[in-house]
C-alpha cells in the first residue's frame, strides 16, 4: 500500500512541476504576507510549493534574485514548510 501512495505522490509532484510556469507574478497570493508580515495563507503556501522548482531560476535572474534574500521571503518559505532545493 505504501508503494502505491509513494507512486501517487511522485506522479502528482511531476504533474505540478510540469504545470508550473516560473512567473513570479503567480506568487500574488503572498503579497500581504510579504509586505505586511502577515501569516501566509493556504493559497500563498500552495503557490510557494508549486514554485519550489523555480527557485534556482529565480536565484539566477537579476530581477528576482534580490527578493529571495529578504527576511519576509525566508519567513514565508519557512512558515509554509517548503524545502528549498540546492542549486
Amino acid at each position: 500500500m505504501r508503494g502505491i501512495w509513494l507512486l501517487v505522490v511522485v506522479i502528482n509532484e511531476t504533474q505540478v512541476s510540469k504545470a508550473v510556469k516560473c512567473d513570479p507574478g503567480e506568487l500574488r497570493p503572498c503579497h500581504l504576507s510579504f509586505t505586511m508580515s502577515m501569516e501566509p495563507s493556504s493559497a500563498c503556501c500552495k503557490k510557494v510549493l508549486q514554485h519550489r522548482t523555480c527557485y534556482c531560476e529565480y536565484s539566477k535572474n537579476p530581477k528576482t534574485q534580490p527578493y529571495l534574500k529578504y527576511d519576509a521571503t525566508q519567513r514565508i518559505i519557512s512558515d509554509c514548510g517548503v524545502a528549498i532545493p540546492t542549486c
